[in-house]
């Protein structure tokens, strides 16, 4: 499974990965928004948006 983890901080990306890994899923981190983030969006399982 995969889950998407869009914003939050560059310092917690790591744990982001961490976290997801030791939950079963394969982590992707967008920190920040561009028109190239958003094709690399693709189809993941989950979603957690940070403001």
């Amino acid at each position: 499974m995969t889950l998407l983890v869009v914003g939050g901080n560059e310092r917690m990306k790591r744990d982001y990965i961490d976290l997801g890994k030791e939950k079963g899923f394969k982590t992707k981190v967008i920190l920040k928004m561009s028109s190239k983030a958003l094709k690399d969006f693709g189809s993941p399982n989950a979603v957690v948006m940070f403001r």
